[in-house]
């Protein structure tokens, strides 16, 4: 079993024995024989991928020393004349699975933070073939990491996770510093903390870095802010001794998602019952508090006993 880890970590291993990356070129192999596992690879990209000089027969020999080297660790090749392949049961590859389409839905958080930092750096020596292919890797790898992280945005909106909102944001903006979802997002964090003037401030550097670009771009932007700017002054406003919901957020995502209905016309009533002091008017705040950020317009009104 050839295992490599090269998300948020560097280790390539076969069995107890670890190949290092003193070793380049055996190391690179072995991270894109197992990206490519079930795959049957032919030897002429091998030759292009890993040696750009000398002979067609010297570099023959060359990769043939190579896949020798990788039997010797403890690698399981399937060689048949002009193709390699390796078994996808034989290895454990994290960059392969996190450029699977389906990772965007199954990765964890612990998973999407490691996918933001691909960490191998390999020395000018290596063949352009190679640094190409690891270029693409990079691209496909960036974009997977921001649709889990956008993923997680939404998640943790509907579940009035402010501070993971503002996590993730900050996420997608690492590699993509002009993504309006997660500038709103990182806004909506802001505001739902208490800090309109904050989100406002995020909103206006956006929007100011957008300028001219497109008549379409920042205008959701820009109805946010206005909806912030609108906004009465204790809105979204949290005491010194108020914290974040906690153990609530199978609760949010149900009323905000209440909420979403709402706001594509399906309306709904919705009855919270329970001990005094257990958060009833909490979550009812949170969920106003959502709605109004989202542009709706809410109605308080209050009843007492007797």
């Amino acid at each position: 079993m050839i295992r490599v880890r090269v998300l948020g970590a560097v280790e390539v291993s076969i069995g107890h024995r670890k190949i290092g990356m003193n070793t380049e070129i055996l190391f690179a192999c072995a991270v894109y024989l197992t990206a490519r596992a079930g795959e049957r690879i032919p030897r002429e990209d091998l030759l292009t991928f890993f040696w750009s000089k000398g002979t067609v027969a010297e570099r023959r020999h060359a990769l043939r020393q190579l896949l020798y080297r990788l039997r010797q660790k403890g690698a399981e090749l399937d060689e048949d004349g002009e193709w390699v392949r390796l078994d996808t049961a034989l290895s454990d590859s994290d960059l392969r699975h996190a450029l699977d389409a389906s990772w965007i839905e199954k990765a964890t958080a612990a998973e999407i933070d490691a996918a933001g930092n691909f960490l191998p750096v390999f020395s000018r020596r290596m063949a352009p073939g190679f640094v190409t292919w690891l270029d693409g890797v990079r691209e496909q790898l960036s974009a997977q990491h921001r649709k889990a992280a956008q993923r997680q945005i939404t998640q943790a909106r509907r579940e009035g996770r402010w501070s993971d909102l503002e996590r993730w944001a900050l996420a997608v903006l690492k590699s993509d510093p002009l993504n309006e979802e997660a500038t709103m997002a990182r806004a909506e964090s802001a505001a739902m903390g208490g800090s309109k003037v904050i989100a406002m401030e995020i909103l206006d550097t956006y929007l100011s870095e957008v300028g001219d670009i497109s008549p379409e771009l920042g205008r959701p932007a820009l109805a946010l802010r206005k909806r912030l700017a609108e906004r009465r002054p204790d809105w979204g406003f949290r005491g010194p001794k108020e914290v974040a919901l906690v153990g609530r957020t199978d609760l949010m995502s149900r009323l905000t998602g209440l909420v979403e209905a709402a706001w594509r016309g399906e309306g709904s009533a919705v009855v919270l019952v329970g001990a005094p002091g257990i958060g009833k008017t909490r979550l009812a705040l949170e969920t106003r508090a959502y709605a109004e950020l989202k542009g709706m317009r809410t109605v308080v009104v209050r009843a007492e006993a007797g």
